[in-house]
């Protein structure tokens, strides 16, 4: 005779799930995804009009560049703390880490309608202060 499994007479012995390690782990990636999505727009809180182009190439995902934004009136910001042009390279600087082997890639935002001096400046501080690799955020599509 086979023996009859305890569920099946009616046992009041039944299995249990422990919802409280998912529940954790769930909560745990929410506040993940908020802080690491608060950050990422950080850059971007200058709201700036960003000229078009036809062409362009996409930024390397190993290589986070540092952004600068210069909005319509001139204003210069690094990350989201607005600077004079003349301490640019300072702040840059302060944000690369000591033991960085290389310099990174700067990102520059800048309004389409401010005057090319302005941002030509802001290039030549760039390079007197050893940053060489610094390119244009544009949107895509035609300047017209």
């Amino acid at each position: 005779m086979r023996a009859v499994p305890p569920w099946l007479l009616g046992s009041e012995r039944r299995s249990s799930v422990n919802m409280t390690p998912m529940i954790d782990v769930v909560f745990l990636l929410i506040i993940f995804f908020l802080v690491s999505g608060h950050l990422a727009r950080r850059e971007n809180r200058q709201a700036v009009d960003l000229a078009s182009s036809e062409s362009g190439s996409t930024v390397d995902p190993e290589r986070a560049p540092i952004a600068i934004t210069i909005n319509a009136e001139g204003a210069i910001y690094v990350g989201d703390q607005r600077v004079a042009k003349e301490e640019i390279t300072e702040r840059l600087r302060q944000r690369i880490e000591p033991s960085a082997d290389e310099v990174p890639p700067i990102r520059l935002r800048v309004d389409r309608l401010l005057p090319f001096v302005s941002v030509r400046e802001v290039l030549s501080e760039l390079t007197r202060g050893g940053f060489p690799e610094v390119s244009l955020s544009t949107r895509p599509g035609e300047d017209r």
